[in-house]
């Protein structure tokens, strides 16, 4: 998963560890928003990505205005799934291929 992507995984599993008090990060989640949406549209795979993200940041906006914790750990819930669905979807990156090393070259010297 990207970077902000799991960033953002991480900021919502705090926040309901916290009980939904929007307190996950400092300036609280609208802020967190702020910032998340321009390095997700930069990492974004594809356009179902970049619905996403304009759909996350349009909750996460608006997060702080959602009557009751009730609302907010529905609100939580929701883009958790589709964090998962995405994973599913996008799935790992290919790590990156390491050469073999080859074994090192030994030279005997010519009898004379």
């Amino acid at each position: 998963m990207s970077q902000a992507f799991t960033r953002l995984e991480k900021v919502l599993k705090l926040e309901a560890e916290q009980g939904f008090q929007n307190k996950a990060v400092v300036g609280g989640i609208r802020q967190f928003a702020t910032f998340w949406v321009s390095q997700a549209r930069q990492e974004a795979a594809d356009e179902a990505d970049l619905a996403l993200v304009e759909q996350v940041a349009e909750l996460l906006m608006d997060y702080a205005r959602l009557p009751g914790i009730e609302a907010r750990a529905a609100a939580v819930d929701r883009l958790l799934t589709s964090l998962q669905r995405r994973q599913a979807r996008v799935g790992q990156s290919p790590a990156k291929e390491v050469p073999t090393p080859r074994p090192a070259v030994t030279t005997r010297p010519r009898p004379p």
